[in-house]
């Protein structure tokens, strides 16, 4: 997966997650968290796998990194694109108030 996939993935599965019951306080950590896991599984899957023990911590700690800044990506464009819709949705009722 790249990383576009690996944000899209996460928030796709934090939205499921918090119609499942996931509280709002912990979806930005949660979204994380899958990209996290989700970058690690891809590295596993599709990665160079290293020789030597130092190579398999880097490659890891690097990996762990990446998924940590592809949730935070997400996270963001998520909070960002709800805060857009909420804005335009209260424009649209208040501009339906106001003509009729």
């Amino acid at each position: 997966m790249n990383d576009i996939e690996i944000g899209a993935a996460s928030v796709g599965i934090t939205e499921v997650a918090k119609n499942l019951g996931l509280s709002r306080k912990y979806c930005s950590i949660f979204a994380i968290f899958i990209a996290v896991v989700l970058a690690v599984l891809s590295e596993i899957a599709y990665g160079k796998h290293p020789i030597g023990f130092l190579e398999y911590v880097t490659t890891f700690f690097f990996t762990t990194i990446r998924g940590i800044i592809i949730g935070t990506s997400a996270t963001g464009l998520y909070s960002m694109g709800g805060k857009v819709i909420n804005k335009t949705t209260k424009k649209n009722a208040n501009s339906k108030l106001e003509t009729h």
